[in-house]
């Protein structure tokens, strides 16, 4: 529970490309630690795709602005579901939301 109040804060610092990783290191070690790491393991990829697509090349300020209103919202229903004792059925719903949402925001 630590880790995901770590998480939660980092949250809360918006989404930056160091803080991104961060995020992502954090889920990352949720993932090897819990009994059911598959959120944690999402969570971590889309975290690092962010990142690295971010990485890549110039980020214009109304971009991320605009990634951010879009993907913060569903990345904190996912880990708000996971420190309130969600089902595995809304963490895997919220979870493919938030999927979809990437996938859309970045291309």
């Amino acid at each position: 529970m630590m880790n995901l109040c770590l998480l939660q804060q980092e949250l809360n610092k918006g989404l930056c490309v160091n803080n991104l990783k961060e995020m992502a290191r954090v889920c990352y070690d949720l993932a090897i630690a819990e009994d059911s790491p598959t959120p944690f393991y999402v969570l971590h990829n889309i975290l690092s795709d962010i990142a690295s697509h971010w990485d890549e090349r110039p980020l214009l300020t109304k971009e991320a602005e605009r990634v951010e209103a879009e993907l913060l919202p569903h990345i904190r229903s996912v880990v708000q579901g996971l420190m309130n004792g969600a089902s595995k059925e809304e963490i895997y719903s919220r979870l493919d939301t938030l999927i979809i949402r990437t996938a859309i925001s970045l291309k």
